[in-house]
């Protein structure tokens, strides 16, 4: 069985009561998911169930007291269920890594029903695993397997949900809200106006269960203009991507924020260190960006820290607002806390500020002046991104994007640095941001 639908649909309870159905009847069970905490919210379920279920079904079980089961809304208990059936309900990691590595397993050698969560994210090797495991019983019968997931990449699972002509022993059940749509369970007009739905990747994962971008470029949807007003804008944001000595230039980005929350990429601009001299190369940079930030009034200045400490201090002793920004740091608390898409699925913080423009760009929410277009027009076919098996999404590294440009994309990181300054400062007042 193959299941899709969107995200608190009912699939962990409808899953954790068919694993206790099974479990009495005699089988074993194994609640799996690419890693432990994966399942363990189906588990919640199962224990959540064993409350509510028949007093009768509660005393077929072995390993747990009538005690016992009254304390599991306690805390998630990790003790197999056992059932006087010989039948069993226990959660293990699949221990994914999407290497081939199976050491980490814990399905290797084990034979039984297997209800696998996120099964979009296994490994070709994990599959095979699991495959072996449905050959185990000796009487020519087949245990049973379901899978559960959003089709976040191309594989086993999207295969399986798109094939012309399944098995007939195969159950595949969609419930995206495309379907719903098509069915008139819900109208297109209700899609449309949910606050939910207006960004595109949340619209495109939770709702209608496709893929993810994987392969091509993500930044297709750019809007260009030859210039757009100056007073249209009534707040300003610079990204700087900074380099220290070496041959890189400092890239700066000017962003402008309407007073309707669009975005505008104004200038992206290469301020020449020429030869370095310590003490005064560092000093006419500062004083550059320092004097741009005055110009137009900037309400934050975000600066890549990976060779820019110097500059941040630099920018904030002179009245800046500034903060550093360290690319291979972890995502934004503040956003993985309000579960923002790009917070909550990016590997790191490149990752995060890459997804936020992808986002914008595909919702019409930002714009480029043509000057400043032209400066990443070449670099955006080669920024792709895969999500991993931890389901985290990764760019491709900078070291590659580089090595096919034949030059750094650092006018690109500077424009991912000024929106997220405008991200940082605006904050609530971006409803398709945060």
């Amino acid at each position: 069985m193959y299941i899709v639908t969107p995200s608190q649909y009912g699939k962990s309870w409808l899953m954790g009561r068919l694993a206790l159905l099974w479990g009495y009847s005699g089988l074993p069970v194994y609640i799996a998911g690419a890693a432990g905490v994966t399942s363990e919210i189906i588990m919640r379920q199962v224990d959540k169930g064993l409350q509510e279920i028949d007093a009768g079904i509660q005393e077929d079980i072995t390993s747990l007291t009538k005690n016992q089961i009254e304390k599991l809304n306690r805390s998630l208990s990790k003790e197999v269920k056992r059932f006087k059936s010989g039948g069993s309900v226990e959660a293990l990691s699949l221990g994914e890594t999407y290497s081939g590595d199976t050491k980490s397993n814990q399905a290797v050698g084990r034979g039984g029903a297997y209800i696998v969560d996120e099964a979009a994210l296994l490994s070709e090797e994990t599959i095979i695993e699991l495959g072996r495991a449905e050959f185990a019983r000796t009487d020519g019968t087949s245990y049973p397997i379901v899978m559960i997931s959003n089709p976040h990449k191309p594989g086993y699972f999207y295969d399986r949900m798109i094939e012309d002509d399944p098995d007939s022993r195969t159950l595949i059940v969609w419930m995206d809200i495309l379907t719903a749509v098509e069915e008139e369970r819900w109208t297109e007009d209700r899609v449309i106006k949910s606050d939910f739905a207006k960004n595109t990747s949340r619209r495109r994962v939770y709702l209608l269960c496709e893929l993810d971008t994987v392969g091509g470029s993500m930044f297709t949807q750019a809007r260009v203009v030859d210039k757009f007003p100056v007073n249209e804008y009534t707040q300003y944001f610079v990204g700087v991507d900074a380099a220290y000595r070496g041959k890189d230039n400092i890239q700066v980005a000017l962003i402008g924020m309407s007073d309707t929350g669009l975005l505008g990429v104004l200038e992206c601009r290469k301020i020449e260190k020429g030869e370095w001299i310590d003490g005064v190369t560092s000093e006419n940079i500062i004083n550059d960006i320092s004097r741009i930030c005055n110009v137009v009034g900037t309400g934050l200045v975000c600066v890549d820290v990976g060779y820019g400490v110097w500059l941040t201090e630099g920018l904030i002793k002179r009245g800046i607002n500034a903060v550093g920004i360290n690319f291979g740091a972890g995502c934004t608390k503040e956003r993985i806390q309000k579960r923002h898409y790009s917070a909550t699925n990016g590997s790191n913080m490149r990752a995060e500020l890459h997804l936020d423009l992808q986002n914008l760009m595909d919702d019409g929410n930002i714009i480029f002046e043509r000057d400043a277009y032209e400066t990443v027009k070449d670099i955006f076919p080669f920024v792709t991104a895969e999500r991993r098996a931890s389901g985290k999404i990764q760019i491709r590294p900078k070291s590659e994007i580089k090595a096919l440009l034949g030059h750094s994309p650092d006018a690109l990181d500077s424009i991912l640095l000024g929106v997220h300054a405008a991200i940082l400062f605006c904050g609530e007042s971006l409803g398709y941001i945060t």
